[in-house]
């Protein structure tokens, strides 16, 4: 994933180049409000940029506040994804590639690995149709994609064995938008069932409406990511012990228009 902010600079940068050939980096760092060499490494991505630095470059730009403030939360998206990065390769996390997700977007895809962590899984295709409630020509399908992938192998005497541990979806871009806008619809819709058909006291299901500001929006998505890691670690701890496969699902909207601010 690159920075778009760094993008949209460098585009800035090669479209004046080509109104006047003889505008240079220094005439641009100028303009930007910086030393020609501070420039030189935002332009490579070979410096972190933070909201207050991009606030001086767009107002020597004269940048639209309104795209200024969409740059501020893009480069922090950005730097959160660097972060999540950082976390999966210390974690020992697998992260998934978009490849692998266009196939396995269903969610049923990942219950049925965490189906097989279950202290009664009985390594059998009718195990995890009954538990899931799905058609068994489904689960069937699920698990040679889930196979074909390398997140579960089955051995000769017919044993489930996962391959890749904890898996994340950290490591997909934030605009791989189309697989998981599809997947998120299919959670929302599956916690819609669960409010009708679940007993309350089987399932939390809460709202809580608020005032905030947009521009802190990358740190509390930050926060509810970390809360997901912190819940994924003690489901972890337990597993020998588990016996019921969960979703919890975070979702996180405005409900005002994108008006000034």
């Amino acid at each position: 994933m690159k920075n778009s902010f760094v993008e949209a600079l460098n585009q800035i940068f090669a479209d004046r180049v080509t109104g006047n050939p003889r505008y240079s980096l220094r005439a641009f760092a100028r303009d930007c409000g910086l030393d020609a060499s501070s420039l030189r490494k935002i332009l490579a991505g070979e410096r972190t940029t933070t909201g207050a630095l991009i606030a001086v470059i767009a107002e020597g730009l004269k940048i639209d506040e309104a795209i200024a403030q969409n740059w501020i939360r893009e480069n922090e998206m950005f730097r959160i994804y660097q972060k999540n990065e950082a976390f999966l390769a210390a974690s020992g996390y697998t992260p998934i590639q978009m490849e692998e997700f266009r196939f396995i977007s269903e969610s049923s895809h990942f219950a049925i690995l965490e189906c097989i962590k279950l202290k009664d899984f009985d390594h059998s295709l009718n195990y995890l149709e009954r538990k899931l409630g799905l058609p068994h020509q489904t689960v069937q399908i699920m698990v040679e994609r889930l196979q074909k992938f390398e997140f579960l192998k089955i051995d000769e005497n017919g044993k489930f064995h996962l391959l890749k541990g904890n898996t994340s979806l950290f490591s997909l871009p934030p605009r791989a938008e189309e697989p998981l806008k599809k997947m998120q619809i299919e959670i929302l819709n599956k916690a819609v069932t669960a409010v009708e058909e679940i007993p309350f006291a089987e399932r939390s299901q809460s709202a809580l409406i608020f005032s905030f500001s947009r521009s802190e929006l990358p740190r509390l998505v930050d926060q509810l990511n970390k809360f997901r890691r912190d819940i994924n670690a003690q489901s972890n701890e337990t597993t020998l012990e588990a016996d019921s496969v969960y979703c919890l699902s975070l979702s996180l909207f405005p409900m005002t228009g994108q008006g000034p601010s």
